[in-house]
């Protein structure tokens, strides 16, 4: 665990002295950000303060402290951190690196001329002729035609999903620039959390008519613009099938929500402010019964 752990010390050592510009920071992704200029700028925390301190002593500079793990999430980070190869295990340090510190201090791989290359061709592909628009935190949702990129899809969705799940194809994992996995042909696919039916789409399309889809999506708002999508889509519709379910490690286990779209809360008990609930299905209980 010693190496993971002081490989993570090091990185965290060494970012504190970058200083990335403004143009580090991912606008389209995150919005308008006054203070991204601002020398007095701090990354929002995305790991939980819990326990003991990581602290580095060099001479005299005693720099305290940057990260808290308890002791299970070093030992599951850990794990994940063994089973990579070196590449790989660089970006999970530049992650944990990342959510901590944000752009000010961190350059993820992926912010690059390719990324914004993809930004740029998706907003060529938005519908004008459509006047109806969906609105998410600070994305407006236009209706793209994906035809001039090898998709016979149209749907309402973000610029910046066209460009990464479309262009950039994040649903498929390559390496030297070919399919290492990826959908192919005739393959069945669980498409788990489906959300506006984007996934659903781009999985449809590859696995084409002798495939199929099995989307999994329990709140109501995304479910009502999945299907919006989907019947805009007559040559894919047939191979999607939704199963409104939230899928997890048991079955029949009755879940709470708060229907925020995407940013919907969900928890295992009753909570106020809570729109509705569901209940749970395993992937192999979906299969049997289905």
């Amino acid at each position: 665990m010693s190496n993971f752990s002081d490989t993570l010390k090091k990185e965290l050592y060494l970012c504190q002295f970058n200083n990335y510009g403004s143009d580090n920071y991912d606008e389209y992704r995150f919005g308008k950000n006054e203070s991204a200029n601002s020398q007095s700028y701090i990354a929002p925390k995305g790991i939980k303060k819990i326990i003991t301190s990581i602290f580095f002593r060099r001479k005299k500079i005693h720099i305290k402290p940057f990260i808290t793990l308890t002791e299970k999430n070093l030992t599951d980070l850990n794990k994940i951190y063994s089973n990579l190869n070196s590449t790989d295990k660089k970006l999970l340090i530049a992650l944990i690196a990342y959510r901590h510190y944000g752009f000010k201090k961190v350059k993820l791989p992926a912010n690059n001329s390719q990324y914004q290359q993809a930004i740029a061709t998706a907003d060529t592909l938005i519908d004008n002729s459509a006047t109806e628009k969906f609105n998410f935190l600070h994305f407006t949702l236009h209706k793209f035609d994906l035809t001039p990129i090898g998709f016979n899809i149209k749907l309402y969705f973000a610029g910046i999903g066209i460009a990464t799940d479309f262009i950039l194809e994040q649903y498929a994992y390559k390496h030297n620039k070919e399919n290492t996995v990826a959908v192919e042909y005739g393959d069945t696919v669980l498409d788990l959390g489906a959300c506006w039916g984007d996934t659903a789409l781009y999985f449809a399309h590859k696995a084409g008519i002798a495939g199929k889809v099995y989307s999994f999506e329990f709140i109501p708002e995304n479910i009502k613009l999945f299907n919006v999508n989907i019947n805009l889509n007559p040559n894919l519709k047939d191979n999607i099938q939704l199963a409104p379910y939230p899928v997890s490690d048991t079955s029949d286990t009755q879940i709470f929500y708060k229907d925020m779209g995407p940013g919907s809360t969900v928890a295992n008990n009753s909570f106020d402010g809570q729109t509705g609930s569901s209940t749970t299905i395993t992937i192999d209980d979906f299969v049997m019964r289905n």
